[in-house]
């Protein structure tokens, strides 16, 4: 019941954000997409499929890692499917549990997956502040200094996150788990500390951790360049630096789970922060509109296609942590 109530509390919240947005902007003057800009929303569509496969690619690192042996095909249908049902279950976390599932009951190595899946998050939320903090630090350096609040709040996120980051990673945690559950053989505590001693082995494996997160940092340029590409196809003439050092703040920044899928408040922090550059509010609204529709509705030929195809997994190698 909970869970429901807060699905459609995010809902409420987004359709009432969107809704602000559309009864305050003037959208009159906006002119439709070009026969011209058809090509870039294309494009757009493109990327948003690279992105997914970038992405299916970065995961299967670190399921090789533990062992892991599992066709491309599999790990990226299992993206495609989370990425669809992700949109409608609670934050990002309810694809994450579909992509696990999926998995999973393919190769029965439970705790590696969800170990797997947590670092890959963890690690992406680091990069994506990382980028985020940098870009907004040119701004103000650059650019105008008024900004600084919200650069110091990302700044301080970065620096807390990495702090905890490493905390997960120390001795002292791995000692208070066993000491904590060293009574709960077979149970939902033991389950948990196993999870937990299959995500930290993952530091003694520092050079495809390393890999990860430099795709992690190329996987940034795609919001980037889906945004710019719409407002192009929009025939709006905004400097693509401005994307470059914004999107990158949104993107960490709409990463809270305050509204459905991050509509009204993605949108909203468009708004927001390419007004600082002269932008009107109907403009920048329908940059971050189109461009999440279209990402939306890119991976749903993908998402059909896998729930359609299931291709034979991959002789599987017994992991090396089992």
């Amino acid at each position: 019941m909970k869970k429901k109530l807060l699905f459609y509390l995010r809902l409420v919240i987004s359709l009432l954000l969107v809704a602000l947005f559309v009864y305050s902007a003037d959208f009159t003057q906006l002119p439709p997409v070009a026969p011209s800009g058809w090509p870039l929303i294309a494009l757009t569509a493109l990327i948003a499929n690279l992105d997914r496969v970038l992405m299916a690619y970065k995961w299967s690192i670190l399921l090789k890692v533990k062992g892991i042996n599992i066709s491309f095909a599999e790990v990226v249908c299992s993206y495609y499917i989370g990425t669809f049902w992700g949109t409608f279950l609670p934050a990002s976390v309810g694809g994450d549990m579909v992509r696990a599932y999926r998995i999973c009951g393919r190769t029965g190595n439970v705790k590696d997956i969800i170990s797997s899946i947590i670092l890959e998050r963890v690690l992406g939320i680091a990069a994506t502040l990382f980028i985020g903090a940098l870009s907004l630090i040119f701004f103000i350096t650059f650019v105008s200094a008024s900004e600084w609040k919200i650069a110091a709040a990302l700044a301080l996120s970065l620096l807390i996150f990495f702090a905890l980051l490493a905390l997960s990673f120390s001795a002292q945690l791995t000692r208070w788990f066993d000491r904590r559950f060293q009574f709960h053989k077979r149970g939902r505590m033991e389950k948990l500390a196993e999870v937990y001693r299959s995500y930290r082995s993952y530091q003694e494996h520092r050079g495809p951790i390393a890999r990860f997160l430099l795709w992690s940092l190329l996987e940034q340029c795609s919001p980037v360049l889906s945004a710019f590409l719409v407002s192009r196809s929009l025939g709006l003439d905004i400097p693509f630096w401005a994307f470059v050092v914004f999107v990158p703040v949104i993107m960490a920044i709409a990463r809270a789970p305050i509204s459905f899928d991050g509509y009204g408040v993605r949108e909203g922090l468009y708004v927001y922060f390419f007004s600082l550059v002269g932008a009107p509010t109907a403009e920048s609204f329908l940059i971050g509109l189109l461009g999440h529709i279209v990402g939306t509705a890119a991976v749903l030929p993908g998402f059909f296609y896998c729930s359609f195809y299931s291709p034979a997994p991959a002789k599987l190698w017994p992991s090396a942590s089992s």
